[in-house]
């Protein structure tokens, strides 16, 4: 019997997991609560077509109302493991995650654009791009920034 419940909490708990993860409906950007008008969505969409055709690199973009339960950190990880942002053989992707509840953008990087795109040097642009705009309350045009700013790197290396 201890075994069976055992059992039944452990895929109630995969199931929970498993649930709190949207699946991606386009490719390149995810604005769940709709946080960009129609003209910003098309241009930050063709912002990152245009990167991965020139560079194979996968930039994606997704807005959440909340990463809870999780937190920020282990979502956006979650998310880009779940939706397998980048060429499998050169981990080439960039997550770049907002979440409207905590107020929170998160950016995950695989090893593969690390070299060009280190921590320090994300946060050094989400510094000079995104806050700003953040602390003026106009977070979709600090992401849009950031994002034209991150593609140009990429598209330079």
């Amino acid at each position: 019997m201890k075994k069976l419940l055992l059992l039944v909490f452990l895929i109630l708990i995969i199931n929970v997991s498993a649930q709190e993860l949207p699946n991606y409906y386009d490719k390149y950007l995810n604005d769940f609560p709709k946080l960009f008008n129609s003209n910003e969505t098309q241009d930050l969409r063709n912002i990152l077509v245009e990167t991965e055709k020139s560079t194979s690199a996968e930039v994606v973009i997704a807005i959440v109302n909340t990463t809870s339960p999780s937190t920020p950190q282990e979502y956006r990880t979650k998310l880009f493991n779940f939706w397998q942002i980048g060429k499998k053989e050169k981990d080439n992707g960039l997550l770049i995650l907002y979440s409207v509840q905590e107020n929170r953008i998160e950016v995950e990087t695989g090893y593969g654009l690390e070299g060009i795109l280190p921590d320090s040097k994300l946060g050094r642009l989400l510094d000079e791009y995104y806050v700003p705009y953040r602390d003026k309350n106009q977070v979709s045009q600090g992401i849009i920034l950031f994002t034209q700013e991150v593609t140009k790197i990429i598209n330079e290396n």
